[in-house]
C-alpha cells in the first residue's frame, strides 16, 4: 500500500513540473534579440518620400543596421535600391530616385544617431523635422538604429 501511495506521489510530482515546465517554456520569447521602436527613412528626392518602420514589423534585431531598413522598404514598399560591397561595407548606388555619381552628384546619408556621426572637418548637417541631423560617418551597413532615429538620404554635390 505504501509503494502504491508513494508511485501515485511521484507521478503528481512529475506531472506537475512537467505542466511547470511547459507554461514557462510556452511564456519564453520566440525572438530575444528583438528590438522595439521605429525609425524614420526619408528619402529626399525631387519629392520627399518619408517612411515610418516599426522594428517588431520589419523583425529587426539588436544586430540590425541602417541598411536592413532600406532593405525593408525595397521588399514592402518596391524601393529601388542597388548597393556594392566593399571594405568598409555596403555603399549606396541607388536608393529610390537617387543614383550615385549621376550628374556629378552622390548620394549621402545623414543621421540623428551621435556614435554615427562624422566627426572629420568634412561634417555637415541639416535640419529635418526641427532636428538637426549629422552626415554619416559610416557605411549604411554600419549604421546603428535606435528608436526613434532618422535617416536622412540625399543627393549632394562635391
Amino acid at each position: 500500500m505504501k509503494k502504491f501511495n508513494l508511485s501515485k506521489k511521484l507521478l503528481a510530482l512529475v506531472l506537475t513540473l512537467a505542466a511547470l515546465f511547459t507554461v514557462l517554456c510556452g511564456c519564453a520569447d520566440p525572438n530575444p534579440d528583438a528590438i522595439k521602436g521605429t525609425a524614420t527613412v526619408v528619402i529626399a528626392e525631387t519629392e520627399t518620400k518619408t517612411f515610418s518602420i516599426n522594428f517588431e514589423d520589419a523583425k529587426l534585431t539588436k544586430n540590425s543596421n541602417a541598411y536592413d531598413l532600406l532593405a525593408y522598404l525595397h521588399e514592402k514598399e518596391n524601393l529601388a535600391l542597388e548597393t556594392t560591397d566593399g571594405a568598409y561595407g555596403k555603399s549606396l548606388n541607388k536608393v529610390g530616385q537617387l543614383v550615385n555619381g549621376a550628374d556629378g552628384k552622390y548620394i549621402y546619408v545623414y543621421t540623428s544617431v551621435e556614435q554615427d556621426f562624422d566627426v572629420s572637418a568634412y561634417a555637415t548637417t541639416v535640419t529635418y523635422d526641427n532636428k538637426t541631423l549629422t552626415s554619416s560617418g559610416v557605411s549604411i551597413s554600419s549604421m546603428h538604429i535606435t528608436d526613434g532615429c532618422i535617416i536622412y538620404i540625399t543627393l549632394i554635390t562635391f
